[in-house]
């Protein structure tokens, strides 16, 4: 298993395939990933622990353990942890590190 450390928390890689890429995101409290969208990218976010807020085009929405939602390309959305942070799986197709970033607590965007 691959960690990468982010600014937010941290991700694992739990599988790589030719097509796809499961990930394990664990955010810390409080604390909220880009602002951002992919241009090929499709995600399937889906709450393991804890709760979080979902931000998709302009409406935001509270998620908690077995809830999920789909995140077509082109889309703009953000991840924020609730009190106690979150851990979220991520299903998303191979285009491991291809993102736009409009926003950013952490000074990455452009």
């Amino acid at each position: 298993m691959d960690r990468i450390d982010k600014p937010w928390g941290h991700k694992d890689i739990l599988v790589r395939a030719e097509r796809y890429v499961v990930s394990r995101l664990s955010v810390n409290s409080r604390e909220r990933l880009s602002l951002q969208l992919h241009k090929e990218k499709v995600e399937t976010l889906i709450v393991e622990k804890g709760s979080c807020l979902i931000l998709v085009y302009k409406a935001m929405r509270n998620y908690g353990p077995t809830d999920y939602i789909h995140i077509p390309a082109g889309v703009t959305h953000r991840v924020e942890a609730c009190e106690g942070g979150c851990v979220i799986i991520e299903i998303a197709t191979s285009e491991f590190d291809e993102v736009t970033r409009l926003g950013d607590d952490y000074g990455r965007v452009g």
